[in-house]
């Protein structure tokens, strides 16, 4: 999925424009951030002093209609202080007519 791979070269710019820009994005934690900007935002805070930053698409699943995707990953970066993370986790996307993402749901595998 193109949206993975702007965010592992961390081309924020390209990201940004596969949102629709009422996109809603629900975290794991539940945390939401709506609204194309707000995103792309907490994109950069999360992503951009990174080091290493990898992930492996594990499992991709599309809808009949081509308007809902499921994409599970394993992710794993190395955080600005050195702290290594690795993280399992389930992204539902819902998609415009248009193939814009409208919506991102953020499941974390345990």
């Amino acid at each position: 999925m193109e949206f993975l791979a702007c965010g592992g070269r961390r081309d924020f710019s390209g990201a940004r424009e596969l949102l629709d820009a009422d996109v809603t994005r629900t975290g794991a934690d539940g945390d939401v951030k709506s609204g194309r900007d707000s995103y792309v935002a907490y994109l950069e805070s999360v992503l951009g002093d990174v080091r290493d930053y990898r992930y492996e698409v594990r499992r991709t699943a599309v809808s009949a209609d081509g308007l809902a995707v499921m994409v599970e990953i394993d992710e794993a970066l190395t955080q600005a202080d050195g702290t290594e993370l690795a993280v399992s986790e389930a992204m539902a996307f819902d998609l415009t007519a248009e193939g814009r993402i409208r919506r991102i749901s953020v499941y974390t595998k345990i």
